[in-house]
């Protein structure tokens, strides 16, 4: 994870509005936005995962997040992962199935 958030512009790693941005993006979704709002192991990775989603967009769709910076870092999310769904067709953050999630939906839990 720590190579991959290296590869970002430097400037992202202290900026404020970007910090806000992708907790504004993992909250979109109802990811936990830190390794402490993780409950279990398993929130753990997801987080983990989120997150890497997010930097793999963000370097993807560099150019396209700079133009959103005017907006307040919470539209700026909600636009991104609008356009990311337009491009992708795919969520941003992905959803979480967790331990047991199927039999919950299959109704046997």
């Amino acid at each position: 994870m720590k190579l991959m958030i290296d590869e970002l512009p430097e400037s992202y790693h202290k900026d404020l509005w970007m910090l806000e941005f992708v907790v504004s993006c993992l909250k979109i979704y109802g990811a936990p936005v830190s390794l402490a709002d993780c409950v279990s192991f398993d929130d753990e990775i997801y987080h983990t995962f989120c997150a890497a989603s997010l930097v793999l967009a963000m370097k993807e769709y560099g150019e396209e997040l700079e133009l959103l910076r005017w907006e307040e870092p919470e539209e700026a999310a909600y636009q991104f992962a609008q356009l990311y769904f337009q491009e992708k067709q795919d969520d941003l953050i992905p959803a979480f199935i967790g331990v047991g999630a199927e039999d919950y939906l299959r109704g046997e839990l």
